[in-house]
């Protein structure tokens, strides 16, 4: 058995992502026998789902805190939180044999063992050390099971969308959730709709006063089976983060409202290649556009939802899993 410290950011600008991807980690790391603790930041919706998970964890805060609680030498360090310097790692290095990072853009990410970036391709390796293994793109993308799945289960649409999702991540950091689907619900062909929130939503009082005035909304709440919500509608109305990924894995097609720029940057860009619809930053999207997208036919799904299911297969867990292990085999 290993010990293993996980450090990822949670918080109501951040969202959740990289702690829901993190515990996907944790529980096949875990169920591999391996010793999992968490380090977070002082958020409470983070606190509680980690506290329903049964992982042990610390709150940790910021910067260094992390290393200053860390006082037992761990055998793998795994770092979620973006932006590492290159001090920030070799502070670490005396209490980790082996560092993991993932999506990280600081100059921390020259020093790791292990990179993980779902969102680079090989040409961006930068200055990287050689001797570093890095899983660049798409095939690891880190999901729960239950995407690889629904990612070889065929999908069919109908000639019209008849039931569409609005999920918005853990946060919803811009509360885009109400207005969006009041704008889908005063749409004369507005198909069935579900408005599902995460851990850390806080626009509630405005989306109940939403249900009672349009019957035909539904509300979910941080569900645990998001794979299967997913497959159950025709289109998704998405962020582009960690849920663009998710749809696209079990082949529903996204349509995708951005709330920081570097989800732009991936909507644009699967937008290209046919299996998602750019609708650009919650500041300046235009809600004209629902009207054509409610027009859309099953053809044109199912082009999306094709290109998109070749695109994320749902089994990146698997693979980073794997490359972990063999990590911690050369510890």
């Amino acid at each position: 058995m290993h010990a293993i410290a996980i450090r990822c950011k949670a918080s109501a600008t951040h969202g959740m992502g990289h702690l829901v991807r993190q515990l996907h980690l944790g529980r096949s790391l875990s169920e591999a026998g391996h010793s999992v603790v968490y380090f977070i930041d002082d958020y409470r919706p983070a606190a509680e789902t980690l506290d329903k998970s049964g992982f042990p964890y610390h709150i940790a805060g910021p910067g260094e805190l992390f290393l200053r609680i860390l006082a037992e030498p761990v055998d793998l360090a795994i770092i979620d939180q973006k932006d590492n310097d290159a001090e920030y790692i070799r502070n670490l290095r005396p209490r980790a044999r082996k560092i993991a990072s993932f999506e990280d853009l600081g100059d921390g990410r020259d020093l790791v063992d292990l990179l993980v970036d779902a969102n680079l391709e090989e040409s961006q390796w930068g200055n990287i050390d050689p001797r570093a293994l890095c899983l660049f793109g798409l095939p690891y993308v880190v999901l729960h099971p239950d995407f690889e799945r629904y990612n070889r289960q065929p999908r069919s649409f109908p000639p019209t969308i008849r039931s569409a999702l609005i999920t918005m991540g853990g946060t919803d950091p811009k509360n885009l959730t109400v207005p969006l689907a009041r704008s889908l619900l005063e749409r004369k062909n507005c198909p069935s709709l579900t408005a599902l929130t995460g851990a850390g939503f806080r626009d509630w009082l405005a989306l109940e006063k939403l249900q009672m005035s349009w019957g035909g909304l539904r509300a979910l709440h941080n569900v645990p089976n998001m794979a299967e919500v997913l497959a159950d509608h025709d289109v998704v109305f998405c962020s582009g983060g960690v849920t663009l990924h998710e749809a696209m894995a079990v082949g529903t097609p996204a349509f995708a409202i951005n709330q920081v720029p570097h989800q732009e940057k991936k909507a644009r860009y699967f937008e290209k290649l046919g299996a998602a619809v750019n609708l650009g930053m919650a500041e300046v999207w235009d809600a004209g556009e629902i009207g054509g997208i409610l027009e859309l036919t099953g053809e044109r799904l199912e082009s999306m939802s094709r290109i998109g299911k070749s695109l994320v297969d749902g089994k990146g867990l698997r693979r980073v899993a794997d490359e972990l292990g063999k990590l911690l085999n050369s510890v």
